[in-house]
């Protein structure tokens, strides 16, 4: 993971503050407390090694997520959960890290998907593919333009007014430092950010 200089955990303490406020949920708001103790660490040591990653279903993460930027967005984009599968999906991370990789993509996908108008839509899908879980955030906005595709999660861009472009940069590389990795893809009108991250086996859960 890069070094994270003062804008970046300006933004990710944020999150971390409002969902805390606004999330409810006992156990995320602990993880929620850990991980703002680990993002001071990541400002003086840029080192995550000493937050220990845990048995985690994605899927109660995501919708998790989906909860709290519902709670925090003025918008009136919907998040579709149709594509939300029932099977659990367990994978080994620091659970909070990963709340927040997915509130950043959500939160940017609703900015997104206002280009569409009164269509707009935003969906979530998840699966298992071989030994990954794979969580895709959706919208059907406008597309990300061709010459920042190659630095997504590289470098900050952004296309909205007031806005810093850290958002993707974060998401990626709280994802990175929890093995996983997170795709883009534009096809049929739609853009997905798809998080894979590797499942634990059976073995692993009941040790």
């Amino acid at each position: 993971m890069r070094q994270l200089d003062k804008r970046w955990h300006d933004s990710i303490y944020d999150l971390v503050r409002l969902v805390a406020a606004l999330n409810g949920q006992d156990a995320i708001a602990r993880d929620l407390r850990s991980f703002s103790q680990a993002v001071n660490e990541i400002v003086r040591a840029s080192d995550l090694k000493n937050v220990p990653k845990l048995p985690c279903d994605l899927v109660s993460v995501i919708i998790s997520a989906v909860r709290a930027v519902s709670r925090l967005s003025s918008s009136r984009v919907g998040i579709d959960l149709a594509d939300v599968g029932a099977e659990t999906l367990c994978a080994e991370v620091r659970q909070a890290d990963i709340l927040v990789a997915w509130l950043a993509l959500l939160s940017n996908a609703i900015d997104a998907a206002r280009s569409a108008g009164s269509a707009a839509w935003v969906g979530v899908r998840t699966e298992r593919r071989g030994n990954d879980a794979l969580i895709s955030i959706a919208n059907n906005g406008d597309a990300v333009p061709k010459a920042y595709v190659p630095i997504l999660g590289k470098e900050s861009f952004t296309t909205k007014p007031g806005g810093n472009g850290l958002g993707l940069v974060i998401a990626y590389d709280l994802v990175e430092a929890n093995g996983g990795r997170v795709e883009h893809c534009y096809a049929d009108g739609k853009t997905s950010f798809t998080t894979a991250l590797p499942l634990l086996q059976t073995a692993a859960l009941i040790r």
